[in-house]
């Protein structure tokens, strides 16, 4: 049985999975069976088809419109906004049905790709950097727990200089690896703030 996954990074600084299929690296193109008009294959495999409203330049989708993309029957994902050569290009949204998330931002050549926002039904958001479909460079993450963090962005994770702030207003400003703040920083716990050391996101010590 083929397996359907497309790697959503979500602002809860964990990869959401949804069943549908990657990109055949073979696909140059997907076809909307009823105007028969090209875009461009965000998305391929058994079971995936496209629908594109708006007009075709030469057979391929251009200028603004929408396009949904069904699996097995069932919209999945809608894309709204300007395509140029059947692909998203500049500002326009898409969403995620099955996960009720929508991204607000730029494009490129179908991907998210410069400033955009991902908001989350019920979940947490992010807002910032993105580069060729993955969040990254400068971004901030509201938590639904009421926990925010501001800083360094690489593949949905927080690495590199920032602030994590917890709900209850403590705080650890300094480096982060692969997702945990580590090693020496400035931290705000109870009454007190000052130089501090955290070990995988957690407080270890006060520094003097």
């Amino acid at each position: 049985m083929q397996k359907y996954r497309i790697m959503i990074f979500a602002a809860a600084c964990t990869t959401l999975v949804m069943q549908f299929p990657a990109v055949s690296h073979s696909a140059e193109w997907a076809i909307d069976s009823k105007s028969n008009c090209k875009v461009g294959p965000v998305w391929s495999g058994e079971g995936v088809t496209v629908s594109w409203e708006g007009a075709c330049k030469d057979g391929i989708a251009e200028g603004k419109g929408k396009l949904t993309w069904s699996l097995n029957g069932e919209a999945v994902i809608v894309d709204e906004g300007s395509l140029r050569n059947g692909s998203l290009e500049g500002k326009g949204a898409r969403r995620y049905l099955l996960k009720k998330s929508t991204y607000r931002g730029t494009f490129k050549a179908g991907r998210q790709h410069g400033k955009g926002k991902l908001d989350s039904e019920g979940g947490s958001d992010y807002t910032g950097g993105w580069v060729d479909g993955a969040m990254h460079g400068q971004g901030r993450f509201d938590f639904a727990n009421g926990n925010v963090y501001e800083g360094g962005i690489d593949n949905g994770r927080k690495v590199g200089l920032g602030r994590l702030t917890w709900a209850d207003g403590t705080y650890f400003e300094g480096n982060f690896i692969d997702d945990y703040g580590e090693g020496n920083g400035v931290c705000r716990k109870g009454s007190h703030t000052g130089p501090c050391v955290f070990e995988h996101s957690v407080f270890v010590k006060w520094r003097e």
